[in-house]
């Protein structure tokens, strides 16, 4: 048995599967210029060159999995004054970190996920538009919709992390 493999992990390898086989599927078939910002109505308001904004991808991709992997490892080697998490004052004691730090591993995975998913999800939409613009009116229209459905998941990843942090009843 594979030891870190997980619904975590293994989300976060599907979403990267997604998010090349977004990559190899699109690339041939985008224009050297490509839309990369949009204002609030949903106009394209930035253009770069398709290289670029592979290149801004790839970099998003290695932020997801220093935030999922490399950040909570590099936690164990910081004193626990800098480490910053709900009801501090009980959970900062040399028996309980352990807890922590795979309390907070697991967060961080599933906020990678989340912010993955939402990235891989907004590059769809700015990838149709960048190949047919006439669906920009339909990128106005669903990224309030997945920014409230990404709001949502941030506010149950918030929830769930003080849930975890919580006092124990018996304290």
């Amino acid at each position: 048995m594979i030891p870190y493999f997980n619904l975590r992990t293994a989300g976060l390898a599907v979403a990267l599967l997604a998010h090349l086989l977004q990559w190899v599927y699109y690339y041939p078939k985008l224009p050297m210029r490509v839309a990369s910002h949009f204002n609030a109505m949903g106009e394209v308001d930035g253009w770069a060159s398709r290289n670029h904004l592979l290149l801004i991808n790839a970099g998003f991709v290695g932020l997801m999995f220093f935030l999922a992997f490399l950040l909570p490892w590099l936690i164990r080697f910081l004193p626990i004054s800098m480490v910053n998490i709900p009801n501090k004052q009980y959970w900062a004691t040399p028996e309980r970190w352990p807890v922590v730090e795979h309390g907070i591993e697991i967060a961080m995975q599933w906020l990678a996920l989340l912010t993955y998913s939402w990235m891989i999800a907004l590059n769809h939409l700015t990838l149709r538009v960048s190949l047919k613009p006439e669906t920009q009116r339909q990128l106005g229209l669903l990224f309030p919709v997945l920014l409230g459905i990404y709001l949502a998941g941030m506010a149950v990843w918030i929830i769930r992390l003080y849930w975890v942090f919580r006092l124990p009843r018996d304290r």
